[in-house]
């Protein structure tokens, strides 16, 4: 454990830290003239600093090894949190994107982006660099990348779900695929996007009304 620890950038950290001491204090200053709405957001933003810290440090302690032999099962756990979020999370400013823990919120949208590079990478890396498939490899994954982006669609978060296809490109880039299946990939993606968005917008007026 303390030589993994030795590999860690303490520089990055440090800095790290400075953003939390100066984003605190900016918070902090912000919030001063309006104590009584605003109280406790300071304390908020240290919490949520502290929190990632021990994402960061958690993370250099485990083997990514590990977490790409199970990586299908965090991936699973994604969708699952994604439909739950979905059916019984309470609606903030017109979407169900947010699960209210205590005083915290947790958007799992933002989790499954990380879950999508873990569970692209395994696939890629098992080609060992060679050109990937169009069958066995670039349908696969850009299935497994639209279910996500579908589950975000209907919260409706168009931010997150645009940033899963822009992860589907950069992934399928690094993975040493060709451009031709690269555009038939991000095609099928943007139709997907166009679609939903049109079947929104046929909606639009009944949802606003409800």
């Amino acid at each position: 454990m303390f030589f993994k620890l030795r590999k860690v950038d303490w520089l990055m950290v440090g800095i790290l830290a400075l953003f939390m001491l100066f984003s605190t204090l900016l918070v902090r200053s912000a919030i001063a003239p309006y104590e009584s709405e605003f109280q406790g957001y300071d304390l908020k933003t240290v919490i949520f600093y502290l929190l990632g810290f021990v994402v960061i440090f958690g993370m250099a302690l485990v083997d990514y090894r590990t977490l790409l032999r199970y990586s299908w099962y965090v991936y699973g756990a994604g969708c699952v949190l994604l439909v739950l979020v979905y059916l019984f999370a309470p609606e903030i400013n017109g979407a169900r994107s947010w699960f209210r823990i205590g005083g915290l919120q947790f958007q799992p949208a933002e989790l499954v982006k990380i879950i999508l590079i873990l569970t692209t990478g395994y696939l890629l890396g098992k080609r060992m660099g060679q050109p990937l498939q169009f069958r066995r490899d670039i349908i696969p994954i850009t299935l497994g990348t639209l279910l996500p982006f579908f589950l975000v669609l209907i919260q409706p978060d168009l931010g997150n779900a645009i940033i899963y296809l822009v992860v589907l490109v950069g992934m399928l880039w690094i993975g040493n695929a060709r451009y031709s299946h690269v555009l038939i990939a991000l095609t099928a993606a943007v139709a997907a996007l166009i679609l939903f968005v049109t079947l929104f917008n046929a909606y639009n007026t009944q949802i606003q009304d409800h």
